[in-house]
Formats: C-alpha cells, sequence, structure tokens
C-alpha cells in the first residue's frame, strides 16, 4: 500500500484519455486510491490505442498502461439507471469526483455538482472540459489538437517555412491534468478547515491560454503576431538548435555579461565586440545575421566538441536527443524517475511522486473491471448475488 501523504484519500474517476487520467494518476502516485470507472465490455477508449499492446487480446495498450496503473478498475454503466445508483454509492465513499465528460452530460446524469453535493456535502467535484461550461464552443468536441489550433499555440510551433506542427507530447492534455490536480489539493486543504466540499471546472482551452501567458503579453503590448522560430525563442538571442556536424547543439545566452564568452569559445570573437551586438535587444534586431554566424562555426564541428566547450566555459549547452538516446543515458535510470509495470516485464512508466516506487500496487495496470465485486461490496453493500445479477444485466462488467 502507497503510504503517500494523500493516503486514506479516495478518489473517484470517470475520466478518461489523457487529461483527466493524468490528473488522477498524480494522485495516485501520492497515495490516493483511485477507483476509476470504465464502460463494460469496451473500458477506457486508449486501451485501444495500439499497437503496441502489452497483451495478447489487444485489451491493454501501452499508452493506457502509462497513465492509468497503480487505480482500480470498476466497469460499471452508468448510462443505466442502475449504474447509476451504483456510482451515487460510491459517492458516499469518495473524498473526490472528476470527470471530463462535455457540458452539461453530468446533469443528464444526474451525476452533477449539486447531487452530488446532496449526497455528500464534502465532496470535491471537478469537471474538465475542452473550453468550459460558459463557453460558446462548450459543445465542442475538446481534443488536444483541436484546442492547440484554437488557441494559437500551433500558430507559434514549428519552423517559420513550415505548416501547422502539433506539439510532439499532449502537454496541454497534460498541463491540464496537472492544474486540475492542483485545484483539487487546495480545495481538499480548505475542506480540511470548512468541512465543506467544492465545485472545480479546468478546461484545455483555458489552460492553453495560460500556458501562452508570456506570448499574450508580448503581443498585446506589441501588437506584433508572434511567430514560428522552430526551436529559437522570442525575446532572447541566440537561444536554441544549431546545425552541427551530426546533428543539432542547443545553446543561449541569458545575459549580456556571458555574451563575449559564448562569442570567444566559438571562434566569433568579432561578434564580441560589434557594438550592435552587445545587447540582447540589439541581438534580436540582427538575429539573422548572429543565427547564420553561429551556424557557420558550428556546422563543421562534433556536437560533442561543441557542447564540451561551451559547459566547459560554464555556458548552457547540451545535444538535441532521441528518446533512445535519452533512455540509454545512465543517468536517466539513476534518477529513480521509472517503474516496471507488474504484469510487463520491461516496459516502465515514469512515476510522478518518488515515494511511490516502493509501493508495487503503482506498477500494476488494471484490467478492466477487475475490482468491480470488491469495490461495491465494500462502498454500497452489495453482495455476490446482486453483483451477478448485475453483471447478467450488463450493468457492470
Amino acid at each position: 500500500m502507497n503510504e503517500g501523504p494523500l493516503s486514506g484519500l479516495r478518489v473517484l474517476d470517470l475520466t478518461t484519455v489523457l487529461a483527466g487520467p493524468y490528473c488522477t494518476l498524480l494522485l495516485a502516485d501520492a497515495g490516493a486510491e483511485v477507483i476509476k470507472v470504465e464502460r463494460p465490455g469496451t473500458g477506457d477508449a486508449t486501451r485501444s490505442w495500439g499497437p503496441p499492446f502489452l497483451d495478447q487480446a489487444g485489451g491493454v495498450s501501452a499508452y493506457f498502461a502509462s497513465i492509468n496503473r497503480g487505480k482500480r478498475s470498476v466497469a460499471i454503466d452508468i448510462q443505466a439507471e442502475p449504474g447509476r445508483r451504483m456510482v451515487a454509492g460510491l459517492v458516499k465513499a469518495a473524498d473526490v469526483v472528476i470527470d471530463n465528460f462535455r457540458p452539461g452530460v453530468m446533469k443528464r446524469l444526474h451525476l452533477d455538482h449539486d447531487t452530488l453535493k446532496a449526497i455528500s456535502p464534502s465532496v470535491v467535484s471537478c469537471s474538465i472540459t475542452g473550453y468550459g461550461a460558459s463557453s460558446r464552443y462548450a459543445d465542442r468536441p475538446g481534443a488536444e489538437v483541436i484546442v492547440e489550433g484554437m488557441s494559437g499555440m500551433m500558430s507559434i510551433t514549428g519552423t517559420p517555412d513550415g505548416g501547422p506542427v502539433r506539439l510532439g507530447s499532449a502537454m496541454i492534455d497534460i498541463a491540464t491534468g496537472l492544474t486540475a490536480a492542483g485545484r483539487i489539493l487546495a480545495s481538499l486543504y480548505r475542506r480540511s478547515t470548512t468541512g465543506v466540499g467544492a465545485r472545480i471546472e479546468c478546461s484545455l482551452y483555458e489552460t492553453a491560454l495560460s500556458a501562452l501567458g508570456t506570448t499574450i503579453t508580448t503581443y498585446t503590448a506589441s501588437g506584433n503576431a508572434p511567430q514560428k522560430l522552430g526551436t529559437h525563442h522570442a525575446g532572447i538571442c541566440p537561444y536554441g538548435a544549431f546545425r552541427t556536424s551530426d546533428g543539432y547543439a542547443l545553446m543561449g545566452v541569458f545575459n549580456d555579461e556571458r555574451w563575449p564568452t559564448f562569442c570567444h569559445v566559438l571562434g566569433l570573437s568579432s561578434l564580441a565586440t560589434d557594438d550592435r551586438l552587445c545587447t540582447n535587444a540589439g541581438r534580436l534586431r540582427q538575429r539573422s545575421y548572429v543565427h547564420s554566424s553561429i551556424e557557420q562555426m558550428t556546422s563543421p564541428k562534433r556536437t560533442a566538441d561543441i557542447v564540451g566547450a561551451l559547459e566547459g566555459a560554464g555556458l548552457m549547452a547540451a545535444p538535441v536527443r532521441s528518446v533512445p538516446e535519452m533512455w540509454r543515458d545512465p543517468d536517466t535510470a539513476e534518477l529513480g524517475l521509472f517503474v516496471e509495470l507488474q504484469q510487463y516485464r520491461g516496459v516502465f512508466s515514469p512515476l510522478l511522486d518518488r515515494a511511490a516506487r516502493g509501493d508495487e500496487g503503482c506498477a500494476r495496470v488494471p484490467t478492466l473491471g477487475e475490482d468491480t465485486a470488491a469495490v461495491l461490496a465494500r462502498d454500497c453493500g452489495m453482495s455476490d448475488p446482486e453483483v451477478a445479477r448485475w453483471r447478467g444485466a450488463g450493468v457492470i462488467g
């Protein structure tokens, strides 16, 4: 059992795909018991998001396993009235209820916050949506790639001469999950002194706009539309990846005092004495010249040599690595950040709380509905014959 800081906390998870499950994974790694309610027969949509699959039946994708390990799975059809009664019973024993249905669905299911509050006045409920319940876009699907496009995030991602580019990882989903977890914890802290629950709403769109904070402030101050800059930075020069003979080297100069040192290390002494380039503002005005001068010096050289020279002078630098290269780095293993999935030898998932490393439960990926009978018996007082009857009726799996 995970004796983390949230040990004893019970979370009823009605979410699917990524933002919601990532939020509850954070809570699970911190010690909470997360009861994931899935649809009988199919379960979370991401169970089928493969290959690769971790089982021969194709019911556990690597994607699903990575964000749903450490949780308990119950299969209940919440579209059916008996199923909703069962969920209501689970709410009585829960501290937190989290969903990511479109606005209005929880009310239609008679599981909205007012109903949950009547069942358990101290419950903290959190709804994750695409755009927010009050948005004119509330009824639209709000998937990661859609929100990246709608928010403007995609317009600043990629190279200047390229088309639209999706973020390499679903960072808006992940940031929304982090935001939801933080707000849940804040509400639980307040509940510890008031005894009163809370209603929380988070949306992917609002999270994306928040993540664009410096970009939006810069735009409204200057009136200039932000542009795609590849790996480079809109407000710092140089800052990004430059071509080498065997790949790319990342480098940057955060302050003007380090600029001469940077130039001397790369053999660009003439730039160090150029009055136009002595300030960051000046370098930004001459960005193309600065970049071409740097790449002229880096392109014939090996990445390791450039990175080593810059680091030796106390400057920031790193190679652009692939995921396999990152994984083979001994330091990656020494971080103690990864847990081997219990049923799948050689398959690893990052831990979100290192304190959970010794807990075998955090490494277990639940099979669909494996905890249904046990959880319904404990939290709803259902007998084995009752469980069998509802299973036969297809209400539970």
